[in-house]
């Protein structure tokens, strides 16, 4: 004890204090002094000595729980001081369970909480968890454990697929029943009325019916002593069944109602009557009512009845069932009129007919049927009992009068009678002879058939398929003769066929090769048709018909030689080479028939097996039969350049399209021969296209403009060149109605009363078509407007309410597109956007006048440019004394073809000399992709010098006269008499237009051809110099007829001066 007596002070101080002797109450008396010990004062106080508590243990009242049943969680806790806290939490959770607490006596005594629960199927397999705590571990420290519930739960059952279970019936269901339980549930029991059905977990109904409708229960026992159970509802759907009478016999003015009973799942949304054949008739509803009955009210019934199924296993859409029952009414009463059908009977001879006769009303009970055939003159003829009757084989005293009339036992119907007509088909009487053979030149050959028929056959005259016909025919003359029998069997028809015409040779009724062929007559009616034919031969010299009359080979090569001929009899052929006929001992010849279909066609050939240069030449082919002979020449050469194709024509026209076909020109030697097609449009003569159509004929030309008229012409090509082109050939395209634009804003402003409207871009020229409505709602033209390059219109108009447009074409105006009818505006505010969308006047003129200054500085540009070169061309001319053109180069069609030679006038042989040594210096010409030259002193004057060299080179011979190379003629020329063209110039010469070539055109080409060598003749001078190129000379070039240098830049002056005045006036306009 630390006393401080005088300060009152008795302090008590425990060292090593310990549970066993401190913990517990301590007090402090105050006693008075002396003997008597009075206490005077006196406070207790409590020591705790802090003590940690054990870990906490827990204990189950049971290790396995079971749902809805008690569980005791024990937690328990020894020593501690003071007496430790527990609390409980669960898994997951932040709020601590109420639980019971029973404190320990000392520290050896254990703290026990005691948490009671009544455990679910959420709790198996749940944690628990006991905290203790006491002020001896802290704020902080807790000692805690857990423990995991096992939980036994009933049997959780899901009933399926679906609840409740909608099945269409005849379909196909299977009920599932899925059980959660622990212990598991190994088998279920499923049961309808107190019935199991099954003890597995799946039910398969089957194919369901209606019977399979109700409740379905499945019952699970996991041996909890509860049995789970669940109900599940199965709806079989099925359309609408409807129960009717067969029929109802009522007798007339009765009235009658019928009821329609009708079982549906679901039940139907709609109930309906009508009746077979009568489409007004119509009731609703499920009662057919009738009154006062008439023989028109028999007939078939039909009672509808619809229902809208949804099965569970489809979705959303519902199913739309409708199902029918039909009932027939029999009104008794005798029949009405008879009809027969067919109403207009026709007969033919030797087949079968049936007529039937029906009642309307039919009558009732079913009547019985009468025929008779009225022969006139009160002549009738019972012939049948029976609704139809039938002719078996159709005679034609068969044809007359039949009547027929039904009848029961209320009465008897009107009769009805139809008119029966027997016709005949066609029969040969005089048949044509299956062969015939004539000789060539027989006169008034005439062939002949007949026939005979009901009602008349026509007669149609065929050769080789082909119809002849009378009115158009040259070569043949038809005469038909006609000649009644009687009135039952009808006519007989003569034809004969004369072969006379103003188109064979005289006289004009000979026999001609080209008659060969097949003859048929044929004879029809509207029964059959029969014909006759003759196979007529016609003997005749032989006929050649050769494709070409050459063939081309190279050295070394096997060749056959092809001889074609048409001739009757067969011929014999005979070769022959320079005027030697050739023995088959020494060459392999025969001869071969063509095949079918051209019999009197044969082939010769003759075999080359190795050429040689002295095997090319002229071979005649000779045949010869009993008629007559005929030869024909075929020349053997090197292969060569293709000729020109002939006479192209068009096949088909298309929107953008055209079909091309010509015919084809011998291929030189190749089989590969390219064709080129060049064609450009009507209004673009120097713009050229091409399409190549390798070996197609004909050849489809693609990408055209719609409603274009284009030339076309062809060449061919092979390794070794091309040929020349072919005439031209005209075609317009189709117009596609379907591209003409739709006019867009079109508006009306009725304050200042114009129409405004705009089109998108369009090819072709449009014009607009403008339209008002009348009172009646009729519409009726108003005026058109003229559409500019602008697309816009702007038009006056009076004040009008409805107004349309539609744009059509320029060049015929019954072309046209859709119709836009005008949105009816107040004022221009309505119609800012639109109007400020539209081409400005103002801006229009102020933007051309801009235009028309700089074209006309581009023009005083050029002009300086000229005369600058002009001056230097001067200056040099006069250093060189000669008159040598500028050089001027310009650009060939797209496709580059060469010219072939020059020819005309040049000054002396000194000048020759003189300018050889002044153009001896080698140029390096690169050409362009269009065969022009690139280099500016490749002109006209250049080729001449290099002509002139290759000449030189070539020892050519001085001469004074100017002769064309073998097959060309001369063709005489305005300045040079003696000029000679090669086989692609002479049809432009003379002419101011040329599309497609490079050749110099017009009359100004003369004087550009004059600075050229002339008045040589070389022997060995080739037909076209090698790599010999001109540039190329536009049709329209025409330079001065004097030799200055400036003709061709006057010329270029000029076209610029024209185009640039026709740009100026498009402006304007």
């Amino acid at each position: 004890v630390d006393s401080r007596i005088e300060s009152g002070i008795y302090d008590l101080r425990i060292i090593n204090a310990s549970y066993n002797r401190d913990n517990g109450k301590f007090e402090c008396r105050i006693k008075e002094a002396g003997l008597s010990f009075n206490e005077l004062y006196s406070k207790s106080v409590e020591l705790t000595v802090l003590l940690k508590p054990s870990t906490p243990s827990i204990q189950m009242s049971s290790p396995i729980a079971t749902e809805g049943e008690q569980l005791n969680l024990t937690c328990s806790s020894i020593g501690g001081s003071p007496t430790p806290q527990i609390t409980w939490f669960n898994e997951g959770g932040t709020q601590s369970l109420e639980a019971e607490i029973i404190k320990g006596n000392d520290k050896d005594d254990p703290t026990y909480s005691i948490l009671s629960i009544i455990p679910r199927k959420s709790d198996d397999q749940t944690s628990y968890f006991c905290s203790v705590w006491n002020r001896a571990l802290g704020q902080i420290q807790k000692l805690t454990n857990s423990i995991k519930v096992n939980v036994n739960y009933f049997p959780r059952i899901k009933v399926g697929p679906h609840n409740p279970y909608r099945i269409i019936k005849g379909g196909t269901a299977k009920l599932t029943c899925r059980v959660d339980s622990k212990p598991l549930v190994h088998k279920v029991r499923w049961m309808k009325r107190d019935q199991i059905l099954t003890t597995a977990f799946d039910y398969d109904i089957g194919r369901a019916n209606i019977q399979h409708s109700g409740s379905y229960m499945c019952l699970a026992d996991n041996g909890l002593g509860r049995v789970v159970h669940e109900e599940i509802k199965v709806s079989v759907l099925f359309p609408p069944v409807i129960t009717l009478p067969d029929s109802r016999e009522m007798n007339r003015n009765e009235d009658i109602v019928v009821d329609c009973m009708v079982r549906a799942n679901p039940s139907p949304i709609k109930i309906e009557w009508f009746k077979e054949n009568d489409h007004n008739f119509h009731q609703p509803g499920n009662k057919l009512k009738i009154r006062a009955l008439s023989p028109y009210d028999a007939g078939i019934y039909v009672c509808s009845a619809t229902n809208h199924m949804d099965p569970s296993s489809i979705a959303p859409d519902k199913i739309v069932r409708i199902s029918n029952g039909t009932m027939q009414i029999h009104i008794r009463h005798r029949p009405g009129n008879a009809i027969i059908m067919p109403r207009n009977p026709i007969g033919v001879v030797e087949r079968s007919l049936t007529l039937r006769c029906e009642a309307n009303p039919p009558g009732f009970p079913l009547p019985q049927y009468s025929w008779w055939k009225d022969e006139g003159n009160q002549n009738i003829t019972s012939i049948f009992g029976g609704q139809e009757f039938t002719l078996h084989q159709v005679l034609l005293s068969h044809e007359g009068r039949y009547c027929c009339q039904s009848h029961n036992d209320l009465g008897d119907g009107s009769f009805s009678c139809v008119t029966l007509k027997v016709y005949e088909a066609p029969k040969m009487i005089a048949r044509l002879q299956p062969k015939l053979i004539r000789k060539e030149g027989d006169l008034n050959f005439q062939i002949s058939c007949g026939a005979i028929g009901k009602p008349k056959p026509v007669v149609r005259w065929f050769k080789d398929g082909k119809l002849i016909r009378d009115s158009e025919s040259k070569v043949y003359q038809i005469y038909t003769s006609e000649q009644p029998v009687d009135a039952e069997r009808g006519t007989n028809v003569y034809s004969v066929l004369k072969f006379v015409g103003p188109q064979r040779m005289s006289p004009a009724n000979r026999l001609l090769p080209p008659d060969k062929g097949q003859f048929v007559c044929r004879f029809e009616n509207e029964i059959d048709r029969v014909e006759s034919s003759t196979e007529l031969k016609i003997k005749h010299a032989p006929i050649m018909i050769n494709q070409f009359n050459k063939i081309a080979a190279d050295l070394a090569h096997k060749i056959y030689i092809r001889c074609s001929v048409r001739a009757f009899p067969t011929p014999r052929i005979e070769w022959s080479f320079r005027q030697r006929l050739l023995r088959e001992s020494a060459y392999e010849m025969n001869m071969h028939p063509v095949g079918p279909g051209k019999e009197d066609e044969y082939t010769g050939y003759l075999k080359v097996p190795d050429v040689s240069p002295g095997d090319y030449g002229d071979y005649s082919c000779t045949a010869i039969n009993s008629m007559g002979s005929k030869r024909s020449n075929i020349k053997l050469q090197k292969k060569s350049q293709p000729d020109t194709p002939e006479s192209p024509w068009i096949i088909d026209v298309g929107f953008n399209s055209v079909k091309l076909g010509w015919r084809e020109g011998f291929n030189g030697g190749f089989n590969d021969t390219l064709f080129i097609v060049q064609y450009n449009k009507h209004d673009d003569l120097l713009l050229f296209r091409y399409q190549k159509c390798v070996s197609q004929n004909p050849c489809n030309i693609t990408n055209l403009y719609q409603n274009t008229r284009y030339f076309f012409k062809v060449k061919a090509a092979n390794l070794m060149g091309e040929s020349n082109y072919s005439n031209e050939v005209m075609a317009i395209t189709k117009t596609d109605v379907s591209r003409i634009p739709r006019p867009s804003k079109v508006h009306f402003e009725k304050s200042r009363e114009i129409l405004s409207f705009r089109s998108s871009d369009f090819a072709l020229r449009l014009v607009a078509q403008i339209e008002t409505e009348d009172s009646d709602g009729t519409w009726k033209h108003l005026k058109e407007f003229n559409l500019g390059p602008d697309h816009y219109g702007n038009v006056v108009l009076q004040n009008y309410e409805s107004i349309r447009v539609r744009f059509c074409l320029f060049s015929n105006p019954l072309i046209c597109g859709p119709y836009e009818e005008a949105l009816v505006v107040d004022d221009a505010a309505t119609t800012t956007t639109s109007t400020e969308e539209g081409p400005n006047e103002s801006w229009i003129i102020f933007i051309s006048f801009i235009f028309l200054v700089l074209l006309i500085g581009m023009v005083i540009v050029v002009l300086k440019c000229y005369y600058f070169i002009s001056g230097r061309t001067s200056f040099k001319s006069q250093n060189h004394n000669h008159h040598t053109p500028s050089a001027y180069t310009m650009s060939s069609s797209s496709f580059g073809l060469e010219n072939k030679g020059i020819a005309g006038e040049s000054s002396k042989e000194e000048n020759e000399e003189n300018a050889s040594s002044f153009y001896d210096e080698k140029k390096n010409n690169l050409m362009n992709s269009e065969g022009s030259s690139l280099d500016p002193s490749s002109s006209l004057w250049n080729l001449k010098s290099s002509f002139y060299h290759q000449k030189k080179e070539m020892n050519c011979s001085l001469n004074n006269e100017h002769r064309p190379p073998t097959r060309y003629s001369t063709i005489n020329r305005v300045n040079n008499a003696s000029y000679f063209p090669y086989g692609d110039e002479h049809d432009v010469f003379g002419k101011r237009e040329r599309r497609g070539g490079v050749l110099v055109g017009g009359t100004g080409g003369t004087d550009l051809i004059n600075h050229s060598i002339d008045k040589r003749k070389c022997s060995t001078m080739p037909r076209k110099p090698p790599n010999l190129k001109i540039p190329p000379i536009r049709p329209d070039h025409q330079p001065s007829s004097s030799s200055n240098s400036s003709g061709i830049e006057t010329e270029t002056l000029a076209v610029m001066a024209s185009k640039t005045r026709r740009i100026i006036r498009e402006i304007i306009v």
